[in-house]
């Protein structure tokens, strides 16, 4: 097998990307970025990129820094990053396309940072599997999958990111994410996103990790992920601070991975959530060694989900201008 150039950790949102990119970017030669959201938000795979010149190309780079270095959710300047961009793009040797403008800016960034490997953290490229085992020959996939029931909680309690230690999320983005829970919606799209993962089971380049696997056996799993890209191995990989939770506040001086996070979804989430996700998950959950819950469920609970659905997704499309009115509102208060 050869040796990773790119490593991408892919995986429904709160599956554990976030911790398996720090302990990716723990070994000598990874160098792990920030979410990048490339795929989805700056070139779509089969989208027409007739004239993309070098112009386009450094306003792509420029964008792509602003992202990894002023923060995705940030108010960000790309204009800022101009001069670097256009000197940068200069030693690109490929032809000018987004593709191989993302390659290089996993490359740049890398080196940048003194490592030969990036690894980019975004779970949504999930769904773009596919596209990054045919556009990257040489990138490695590792894919997340966590009971389907503890990211549900995890959901429930997003918004709260920013008063647990997460500062810098901006108050519209806690607003958005408390908006667009439910556990109709949530539970739909770990299924999409499972399934997605799920057929690259046997593929060379793909390897599936249950979180559930990583927090129990940190170090075995790690070693075995060490071993499919190609890397050398250390202890210092494990030695991860404990930051991210949706549930606790974070505790950036308590360092290493524990089973802490496991099993939590029948302290935090309703029967009725309980039973709406095992509902609509049971075939995969089955799949994966995730058993079913023994709980007792009202049926006037269950009902009432099912009303706020609806309710739930029209404002999960229109969040953007609610929350960009309230956070209006609010600034304006002040």
């Amino acid at each position: 097998m050869d040796k990773a150039e790119q490593i991408f950790v892919v995986g429904y949102s709160r599956s554990g990307t976030t911790m398996m990119g720090r302990v990716m970017g723990r070994n000598a030669e990874v160098f792990t970025l920030h979410e990048i959201h490339s795929f989805e938000q700056l070139y779509f795979p089969g989208a027409d990129v007739t004239g993309f010149d070098t112009n386009a190309a450094i306003k792509l780079l420029c964008t792509l820094m602003s992202i990894e270095r002023q923060g995705y959710l940030q108010e960000r300047n790309p204009l800022v990053f101009e001069a670097e961009a256009t000197t940068a793009i200069q030693h690109m040797k490929d032809e000018m396309h987004p593709v191989s403008v993302f390659k290089y800016f996993l490359k740049y960034e890398s080196e940048r940072n003194g490592k030969k490997i990036s690894c980019d953290q975004t779970p949504r490229n999930a769904l773009f599997i596919e596209e990054i085992l045919k556009m990257y020959p040489r990138a490695f996939i590792i894919a997340m999958i966590r009971d389907p029931r503890d990211v549900l909680l995890s959901q429930k309690g997003k918004w709260k990111r920013r008063f647990l230690g997460a500062k810098t999320i901006p108050l519209k983005e806690s607003l958005r994410s408390w908006l667009n829970y439910h556990p109709i919606t949530i539970t739909k799209l770990w299924s999409a996103s499972t399934r997605t993962i799920l057929k690259y089971n046997n593929h060379e380049r793909v390897r599936i990790v249950r979180f559930e696997d990583l927090i129990e056996n940190p170090e075995k799993t790690v070693q075995q992920l060490c071993a499919f890209t190609g890397l050398t191995y250390s202890a210092d990989m494990l030695k991860v601070p404990k930051v991210g939770s949706s549930n606790a506040g974070d505790s950036p001086a308590k360092i290493g991975i524990s089973s802490d996070n496991k099993g939590n979804f029948m302290k935090g989430l309703s029967h009725s959530e309980i039973y709406l996700c095992e509902k609509n998950t049971e075939q995969l959950r089955q799949q994966l060694n995730y058993p079913s819950a023994k709980i007792s469920v009202n049926p006037l609970m269950v009902l009432f989900h099912y009303c706020t659905f609806p309710v739930k997704l029209f404002l999960r499309f229109s969040s953007i201008l609610v929350v960009q009115k309230i956070c209006g509102q609010l600034l304006k208060d002040d």
